[in-house]
């Protein structure tokens, strides 16, 4: 096994071949009395998560934050952010650091640029599915608490997989080609399905990535995002 936590940050999303947009709520955030309007993309692509509308962006939140860091509220009822990236498809590898706040059925993490396009939700239960097309659960007997910081690695390959706190594994038959065509954080991608979520980075790659990839950046994402009582192993 492979611990990831308690060790030093391995890289920087920047460089890693197949980036193509990297968001966190600790750097590029254009905000007016806390309401986010833009999150800029790290990756220089220019891929930034945007919203306009309003009564629908998203909280920017100074304290306590995480580690010194702000936070990113999405309030479950309409908040969410969004970009189009034309001619993005499957095979794609999302991480993300979140942390759910209240739990209703169907609420999304993200979504691709239509309705359910490369996306994650919650269950009433506390699970979460994945759909690209058509819906299926990716948890068995593990609960993705509410106010759990959580890590997430996601491949999208038209035979889903899924790496969880942990790195809980959920090999999943295939739910579906369609081709995400941008991305959509804190909703459906029809602006739908809004979630209740504390949101601090989310990082998309082209293609899909093995193991040593997902440890490697998984790895990162805990020491910037998660406590010292969490522990994450590399144990697929």
């Amino acid at each position: 096994m492979i611990p990831l936590h308690r060790q030093p940050a391995p890289l920087s999303p920047l460089g890693l071949p197949n980036l193509v947009a990297w968001w966190s709520s600790d750097f590029g955030v254009t905000s007016a009395l806390g309401a986010v309007s833009l999150v800029a993309d790290r990756s220089g692509n220019g891929y930034d998560l945007a919203q306009a509308g309003a009564g629908l962006k998203p909280t920017l939140v100074s304290s306590p934050g995480v580690h010194g860091k702000p936070v990113i509220v999405f309030d479950g009822a309409d908040d969410y952010l969004k970009c189009a990236i034309a001619g993005l498809v499957q095979p794609i590898t999302v991480y993300m650091a979140y942390r759910i706040i209240s739990v209703t059925a169907f609420d999304r993490l993200f979504d691709g640029n239509a309705s359910n396009s490369c996306g994650i939700y919650m269950t009433a239960l506390n699970r979460l599915s994945m759909t690209a097309g058509t819906d299926v659960s990716v948890t068995d007997t593990y609960d993705v608490l509410p106010g759990t910081t959580t890590v997430i690695a996601a491949v999208f390959d038209s035979a889903q997989q899924c790496w969880l706190d942990a790195d809980k594994y959920y090999p999943v038959a295939a739910v579906g080609a369609t081709n995400p065509g941008g991305f959509t954080l804190g909703a459906r991608g029809n602006a739908g399905n809004a979630g209740n979520i504390e949101w601090g980075e989310a990082i998309l790659f082209s293609g899909a990535h093995q193991r040593a990839e997902r440890d490697r950046i998984r790895r990162y994402l805990a020491q910037r995002w998660t406590t010292g009582q969490s522990l994450f192993v590399g144990n697929q």
